[in-house]
């Protein structure tokens, strides 16, 4: 009996002694592997990752698997849906890859309304969207200007809309498809968490003139909760919002094509903490907010209250880009909020109609508010451009020069007297679109005071941007992986 034990603990040893001699140093925690190893982050690790496809099972069956696992590689394979009834549940440390198609052949996850999603990663395990041909132990093996590559993540909930009719299909799906239904009358929808995901290379078509964006929320309710969430490059908007009233924090969107930030259809949620940085050759406005589709004076308006926004624009000679603009009857709130290198200021719709809503009116009832902002080299520090009217769909003139200088004339009043400020000098410690260049650091050199905000989902700090004393992008995103970011 003996010599049996002595020959199983010798097994033992040789095997344990096996195993830690074929893992590379990054790999070792406690003198063991660590189990990160698996998902392919570290090229030390000898541990190939398993590999599984992720697919709608026939028959609108949903997707085939309801537990994703950090030691695992899931390949997306078309659209799936997670369907009502479903939960799914994915571990930190996970990497989904999507793989290459457009329109109905897309990639993408699609969260039904009445399902779940459970991804909550962590800052040393975020959880990791990405298209099939990205090798994550290369932060250089694709170009990093690489967008539309696979489609992106949707979730639909049943919070409120302000359209008519009041249930919507998401954007470019056919009218048949049941499982892309989102709206309804439960304000405060729970579509479970989104938690440290970043979301990179999408945005492929899904039909023409529609692309995915990085994470689409479809009358997500109140109920989910969604924080430090990174979209990057994707080849339509980073996070677009339609309805709901979701509330996020810590939600970086890193040079989309299109805009950072847009809602519509009426979305009321609270945002604090969100980043924007756009490209030099491409991209729209940090912040697009539209009010309604059809029809603008439907209601809820769309009034969300945004605190601690950094929205880093670029200026461009041959590009004209503003920094956020307000249309289709959008409203809402910004405050304690840093705005920087846009050609334009921010752009408020008028329609010139007295019988019609517009987000001037909005503006003028109270229900679009700038407060407690700064603004650098933005419309070229001119103070009578920081806030300016824009005729109906942006385009044509306005039927009076005058009622324009009589707006204009109120936003130039409205600007000073709510403790909005015009910087001289940069407040960021560094700006850089460089990967490896590790240059770019979005804290404010010195703390900037505004105001302090109220109610229970806002933290309660005093300063602008969407940075404190720490840099809550380290770790977790790309920006960190590629070497954007400072050390």
């Amino acid at each position: 009996m003996k010599k049996v034990q002595f020959l199983w603990v010798s097994i033992v040893v040789i095997l344990m002694t096996m195993g830690l001699s074929s893992c590379g140093p990054k790999c070792k925690a406690d003198g063991e592997c660590n189990a990160d190893c698996a998902i392919g982050e570290d090229p030390d690790c000898p541990i190939a990752p398993k590999e599984a496809v992720l697919s709608d099972l026939p028959g609108q069956g949903g997707i085939n698997r309801t537990r994703l696992y950090a030691d695992t590689v899931y390949f997306l394979q078309g659209r799936v849906y997670v369907n009502a009834g479903t939960e799914l549940t994915i571990d930190a440390g996970t990497v989904i890859k999507g793989k290459p198609g457009s329109g109905n052949d897309a990639a993408a996850l699609i969260v039904a309304r009445g399902a779940k999603i459970h991804a909550v990663g962590t800052a040393e395990k975020p959880i990791i969207f990405t298209a099939e041909q990205d090798d994550l132990t290369d932060a250089n093996d694709i170009p990093l200007t690489s967008g539309a590559l696979w489609g992106g993540v949707v979730i639909c909930g049943a919070a409120p809309l302000n359209t008519q009719p009041s249930e919507l299909i998401f954007e470019g799906l056919a009218s048949t498809e049941t499982r892309a239904i989102y709206g309804g009358t439960n304000a405060a929808d729970n579509s479970g968490e989104f938690i440290y995901v970043s979301i990179r290379h999408n945005g492929t078509e899904i039909g023409a003139g529609k692309e995915y964006n990085g994470l689409t929320l479809c009358g997500v309710g109140s109920g989910t909760q969604i924080h430090h969430v990174e979209s990057y490059f994707s080849s339509d908007d980073a996070f677009e919002f339609f309805g709901g009233t979701v509330n996020t924090k810590y939600m970086s969107a890193v040079f989309p094509e299109d805009d950072a930030f847009d809602y519509d259809q009426g979305f009321n949620g609270n945002g604090q903490f969100w980043f924007a940085i756009q490209r030099e050759d491409k991209g729209d406005r940090c912040g697009e907010y539209d009010g309604a589709d059809t029809p603008e004076n439907g209601t809820p308006f769309a009034l969300p209250e945004i605190w601690n926004a950094t929205y880093l624009g670029y200026t461009s000679a041959t590009i004209s880009r503003n920094t956020v603009i307000y249309r289709a009857n959008g409203g809402g709130e910004h405050h304690n909020s840093i705005f920087l290198e846009a050609t334009k200021g921010i752009t408020i719709e008028e329609t010139y109609d007295a019988t019609d809503e517009d987000s001037y009116k909005r503006l003028n009832n109270g229900d679009l508010i700038l407060s407690d902002n700064a603004f650098h080299n933005v419309a070229g520090g001119n103070l009578n451009k920081m806030l300016l009217v824009a005729p109906k769909g942006f385009n044509g003139q306005p039927d009076s020069a005058t009622r324009v200088a009589d707006a204009n004339a109120v936003l130039y009043t409205y600007f000073t007297s709510n403790n909005n400020e015009i910087l001289p000098a940069s407040p960021l410690r560094g700006i850089s679109r460089v990967a490896g260049a590790k240059a770019l650091n979005p804290l404010t050199t010195t703390t900037i005071s505004g105001a302090t905000p109220t109610g229970t989902f806002f933290e309660n700090v005093s300063y602008k941007g969407a940075f404190g004393t720490t840099n809550w992008l380290k770790g977790w995103t790309f920006l960190d992986k590629a070497a954007y970011l400072a050390d």
